[in-house]
């Protein structure tokens, strides 16, 4: 469906915010599309150089439930003391 995959884009594209805030939240949105596709992009998240982004990435991901990332979620849960 078309408007899944800009919506997906467009989500991408929001990780970039200048607002740690609203990536964390954009994160946390991207695990609840269910799409595998936003594994990686959330996968890079996990480098964010605030924790409120991290944590948002760590969700999404879990919510994806993507076993290659599971060994990641794992360490950075680990820094972040989830």
């Amino acid at each position: 469906n078309i408007n899944d995959l800009q919506s997906l884009d467009a989500l991408v594209e929001a990780l970039r915010d200048p607002d740690p805030g609203v990536r964390g939240d954009v994160a946390v949105a991207l695990g609840h599309l269910k799409d595998p596709r936003a594994v990686d992009p959330l996968l890079s998240a996990l480098k964010d150089a605030d924790p409120a982004a991290r944590l948002g990435a760590i969700r999404g991901l879990r919510d994806l439930g993507d076993r290659r990332a599971v060994g990641q979620i794992g360490r950075a849960s680990c820094r972040e003391r989830v």
